[in-house]
């Protein structure tokens, strides 16, 4: 009986110090966090960079753009995906391949063009990098629409295969 009397306080002793342990880490987290650049959000849910700082389109923005024909929509998926399909008339740029594709898509559209870069998922980065390599390249009217192929397709847009 004196062993189990022996197991059970050494186990809540150690019950006890894993949980100090935690709340020092939370303390200490919490403090290192207010005094960062670029603070983590507490309380709120996270968003896309692009998103915040209002760099993105709705689908609904982006819907009547392409019915009036005055964006033009950049795929920063994969070469294949793309050829699988598409928005009917997007260009393919490969985020993970600009430097590859950047000078034939700057001889057809130029650097004042509305543009409105997708990719697949809302956690896809491909289509913000996109619009930063863009941006970087004098490109000044560059919008994300956050996993836009995935919305174009579930609202039956037209698409090209």
């Amino acid at each position: 009986m004196l062993f189990f009397q022996q197991i059970k306080t050494l186990f809540m002793k150690a019950v006890w110090q894993a949980g100090l342990i935690f709340l020092i880490a939370v303390v200490l987290g919490l403090g290192f966090n207010q005094f960062r650049k670029e603070r983590l959000p507490l309380g709120s849910q996270w968003q896309p960079p692009a998103v915040a700082s209002g760099e993105t389109i709705s689908l609904a923005e982006a819907r009547e753009l392409y019915a009036a024909q005055k964006a033009v929509f950049v795929d920063a998926r994969s070469r294949e995906l793309f050829l699988q399909a598409h928005i009917k008339g997007a260009f393919c740029l490969p985020a993970e391949a600009f430097e590859e594709h950047f000078f034939e898509f700057l001889k057809a559209v130029p650097p004042q063009t509305r543009i409105i870069t997708y990719c697949d998922g809302e956690a896809c980065d491909s289509s913000h990098d996109l619009a930063k390599l863009l941006k970087q390249q004098g490109y000044t009217h560059v919008q994300v629409l956050v996993n836009g192929w995935t919305l174009w397709q579930e609202n039956k847009l037209p698409i090209e295969k």
